[in-house]
């Protein structure tokens, strides 16, 4: 009994040294894409825009950013989510395709809505001139199916800065004025084409290392689709300069693209020119003068000794003439 009295005090200092086990800490860095959903942060590999086709016909441009997916072919747009399985660097994509229901080829702008058909990806990401910039698999639907292949076109590093879209872009029969607002941007469209089509919103930076801004569209309304309130979306700058977006209202969408149409630096570059052009004809109309009035003193020089010269010859006619006839 005394040896049992004697090892409860030496069990108890014994627990007491063994340290409580903790759970593992989770390490793991993730991203929260648009729709809410926790990734693994290795999905922003697919981050880009990307080129391509689909059963190698026609051309299909496609937006990847933190597993949503944006893109659109020449008769259809799509939306959807996108995976990455690092350790066999294979992509799915699962992607609701809608047909046009207005698609305005010369303004480019092609709005979606109605039905949609499921279409799901499977792909490799491998690299060809540059890390991770080839997409290439098969697709399949419920009644069809066939082949991708996508190719960033090298433009997601080229950063973003909201002084790079201030100022107007313009499309056939639209026109955009961007300003800036605070420390974001303030954007309103207006069609010349379609009677009281307009739209309204806001841009705001991301990440300036990447060239995707964020975009939130007001409202837009009077066009011949896509009329929605609180729409959202992003927009970039292509490698051919353009402003792109990508916008979405539920199940609607809207693609659009919008070249360089003029800013408050250029209306200052037209200043200037008009101002140097001024300034060069009043400088050509003072040597013009100036060359008037030397062509008219030399004019005026030489007819006064024109008519010095005719007076002293008269005079000497006159002369010889009158001593002739005295010496005669």
């Amino acid at each position: 009994m005394r040896r049992l009295l004697f090892l409860i005090p030496v069990f108890f200092a014994l627990t007491a040294c063994i340290p409580e086990l903790q759970p593992e800490e989770d390490t793991t860095e993730t991203v929260t894409n648009e729709e809410g959903t926790e990734l693994d942060s290795a999905i922003q590999r697919l981050n880009g825009l990307w080129d391509g086709q689909l059963d190698q016909a026609g051309t299909l441009r496609v937006l990847i950013y933190n597993g949503i997916v944006y893109g659109f072919d020449e008769a259809s747009g799509m939306y959807g989510s996108s995976t990455l399985n690092e350790s066999g660097a294979s992509v799915g994509m699962t992607l609701k395709r809608y047909a046009f229901s207005n698609a305005e080829a010369e303004a480019k702008q092609y709005a979606t809505s109605g039905a949609a058909t499921t279409h799901t990806f499977s792909g490799l990401l491998f690299p060809t001139q540059a890390d991770d910039d080839t997409l290439v698999g098969d697709y399949e639907t419920s009644t069809t199916f066939g082949s991708f292949t996508l190719s960033n076109d090298g433009t997601w590093e080229n950063g973003s800065d909201l002084a790079q879209l201030t100022g107007l872009w313009t499309a056939t029969g639209y026109e955009l004025y961007i300003t800036q607002v605070d420390n974001h941007l303030a954007f309103r469209e207006i069609s010349s084409s379609v009677t009281g089509c307009t739209s309204s919103g806001f841009i705001d930076l991301m990440n300036a290392d990447e060239v995707i801004y964020e975009v939130t569209l007001t409202e837009r309304k009077n066009c011949n689709d896509f009329n929605v309130e609180d729409a959202a979306g992003y927009a970039t700058i292509t490698a051919a300069g353009e402003l792109q977006f990508f916008l979405r209202k539920n199940t609607a969408l809207l693609f659009s693209h919008f070249s360089r149409g003029g800013s408050s630096e250029d209306s200052d570059s037209t200043a200037d020119d008009a101002a140097d052009d001024s300034t060069g004809d009043t400088a050509d109309d003072s040597t013009d003068d100036a060359a008037d009035e030397t062509s008219d003193d030399t004019t005026d020089d030489t007819a006064d000794e024109t008519s010095d010269d005719t007076t002293d010859d008269t005079t000497d006619d006159t002369t010889d003439e009158t001593t002739d006839d005295t010496g005669g």
